[in-house]
């Protein structure tokens, strides 16, 4: 019997977690083909963060994967930099599906940016967000408290930066 399907699809359109990853890109300045040389606009030490090195590492390989060569920064034709951000928003939900009629999340962005080398100026950004994790629950049906919940936040990192560099309009053969 094919009911399984149905009632995952049901459950899923009631439940807002099985919200999709969203991608947006915004080209500032035109971007020669034959650029083909990076490097990261923040140097020091940022892979001390296990989350920042985990982005580093799935740009590096998108970009790499693309025929682009990572060089020094007095040797790059342009820049990455990226940044996280969290938000957090309420959400109502058909009560059919549970008790609770709202619900919090925090959503994560990740944006990608490619600047110009001189100036620091930004070419091409490329955003995607999506939810990180149901982050808190009423506290009671009659007010608008949450109570946290242990929930992990799931980033989907080698999927976002994937489908951001998807729209950067730079690869070599």
């Amino acid at each position: 019997m094919r009911l399984w399907p149905t009632l995952a699809l049901l459950v899923c359109m009631g439940h807002s977690a099985c919200s999709s990853v969203s991608v947006d890109s915004q080209q500032w300045a035109p971007l020669e083909e034959t650029m083909s040389a990076w490097a990261w606009a923040r140097t020091g030490s940022p892979d001390s963060e296990p989350l920042v090195a985990e982005v580093r590492v799935a740009i590096k390989e998108q970009l790499l994967g693309r025929g682009l060569r990572q060089v020094t920064r007095k040797e790059a034709e342009f820049l990455i930099d990226h940044e996280l951000s969290v938000r957090t928003e309420v959400r109502t939900r058909d009560p059919f599906f549970g008790l609770d009629p709202v619900e919090q999340y925090e959503i994560g962005t990740l944006t990608i940016q490619v600047l110009e080398p001189s100036t620091n100026a930004p070419i091409w950004t490329g955003k995607a967000s999506g939810d990180l994790r149901l982050s808190g629950v009423p506290v009671s049906p009659f007010q608008m408290r949450f109570a946290p919940t242990e929930n992990p936040r799931n980033w989907k990192i080698e999927k976002r930066v994937e489908k951001i560099l998807a729209e950067f309009p730079l690869s070599q053969p």
